[in-house]
This record gives structure tokens, sequence and C-alpha cells, in this order.
């Protein structure tokens, strides 16, 4: 089920990098979160299946990315 709400993008992300920061680092990638400042700092939409899309992508960067 869709539930939107407003979220911050950036806090978001920033969730996004605690939880990959250290699986990067074990395979001695460099990781990092670089924003746009065109961004809006409040956006309208899904949040968890926001998140659940981008912890799908950088968990699969992290799994296939040998240097």
């Amino acid at each position: 089920m869709i539930v939107p709400k407003e979220y911050s993008p950036m806090e978001l992300l920033n969730k996004s990098y605690v939880l990959m920061s250290n699986r990067a680092k074990s395979k001695g990638l460099e990781f990092q979160i670089k924003n746009n400042p065109s961004v809006p700092s409040i956006l309208w939409g899904d949040e968890e299946r926001i998140k659940q899309i981008i912890t799908n992508l950088l968990t699969n960067a992290v799994k296939y990315t040998d240097a």
C-alpha cells in the first residue's frame, strides 16, 4: 500500500549512507553523498518505497563493484 507523506530526501539519503557505508568500506570502496542544491528540502511521496529503492540500488552497487 502506498502511503504518501512529506519527507526529507537528505535525511533519507543520510540514513541510507549509514546503512551502507560499513559494507562499502569493508570492500575498500569510497562511498559519498553529493547533494544537488536544486533538490527540494521536502518532498511528497511514499518514503518507505523510495527508501527501499535506494537501498536496493546501493546494495547492488556495493555488491557488484570490485574497485
